[in-house]
């Protein structure tokens, strides 16, 4: 038996969760991250399906349809190393909002 109470809170707590979030990156897309020079960068993660997503890096835009498993990817073409390091804003935009990764460089990625 619910009290009108627990019932307007469980309506409430349905309500935040059926609303929509912002396309997300993939978690090797963070803050400071590096992507490499001179080769295609493929970038990717989640979204609602079927939502068109928008990745903007530097003085490029790429564009995708999620599937039907949420997921997105986008490929960047080769970029040149940043000789002064200086960090770009990775971003992916959807219909519910976008988010951002801060200081992005290009540069040499080595995997151990």
């Amino acid at each position: 038996m619910f009290s009108r109470l627990s019932l307007g809170a469980f309506l409430c707590l349905g309500t935040v969760m059926l609303q929509a979030a912002p396309p997300q990156f993939a978690r090797p897309f963070s803050d400071r991250a590096v992507l490499q020079a001179n080769q295609p960068v493929a970038i990717w993660g989640t979204a609602e399906a079927g939502e068109k997503v928008t990745v903007k890096f530097r003085d490029q835009e790429v564009s995708a349809t999620t599937g039907e498993d949420k997921k997105w990817s986008v490929k960047l073409k080769p970029m040149k190393y940043a000789e002064k390091h200086e960090g770009a804003e990775l971003t992916v935009s959807g219909k519910d909002g976008k988010t951002t990764r801060k200081d992005v460089v290009i540069g040499e990625v080595w995997l151990c």
